[in-house]
């Protein structure tokens, strides 16, 4: 922390897993006993990888303002029906507080990812590019706090492939998103 400006910088390393859930070892089992045309996966817990670094500045009276760069490594990733061998998530996160008077604070939070399936170079499906939280807090009395939340999500893309360790089975997804998957 640099005292004279009240400017922190942060930075973290972790490694992450995850077990497959009930629904995905069922939804595997499923596929097994009903023999459908594609292979069940074996089921092996995701693993992944996340680095981060940030800065906060600190603006006195008046709140904070914060930016933190990520990435993360995911190694088996289950997203939503489809299994990814290679997947990567990378973006930005900004964080604005601001507090104008003693019961009064507002702000709000930016978050921009960009992430891929590695083996098939496409987007992920189920992460939105572009993720918006707005807050508006009061305290009218000090036992009452009062607050009101807006969160706004960017368009997620439908997959029209459901992956598996069979190989990758096409399907028909209609809508607005579906047209720029592979981009």
């Amino acid at each position: 922390k640099l005292q004279q400006t009240g400017t922190k910088f942060r930075g973290s390393y972790s490694e992450g897993f995850h077990g497959p859930t009930i629904l995905e070892f069922f939804a595997q089992v499923l596929n097994r006993d009903l023999g459908l045309p594609f292979q069940a996966v074996r089921l092996q817990s995701e693993l992944s990888q996340s680095y981060e670094a940030g800065i906060e500045q600190d603006l006195q009276d008046w709140g904070d303002l914060s930016a933190t760069l990520f990435y993360i490594d995911y190694d088996r990733l289950f997203d939503e029906l489809q299994f990814i061998q290679d997947a990567f998530a990378r973006g930005i996160e900004t964080d604005l507080s601001i507090q104008p008077m003693d019961r009064l604070r507002f702000g709000g939070n930016y978050t921009l990812v960009h992430a891929r399936n590695e083996v098939a170079d496409v987007r992920l499906s189920s992460r939105a590019r572009h993720r918006w939280n707005l807050f508006v807090e009061a305290d009218p009395l000090p036992a009452w706090k009062l607050r009101a939340d807006l969160n706004i999500v960017g368009n997620r893309l439908v997959p029209n492939t459901l992956s598996t360790a069979g190989g990758d089975i096409n399907g028909l997804a209609i809508g607005p998103d579906t047209a720029n998957f592979y981009s």
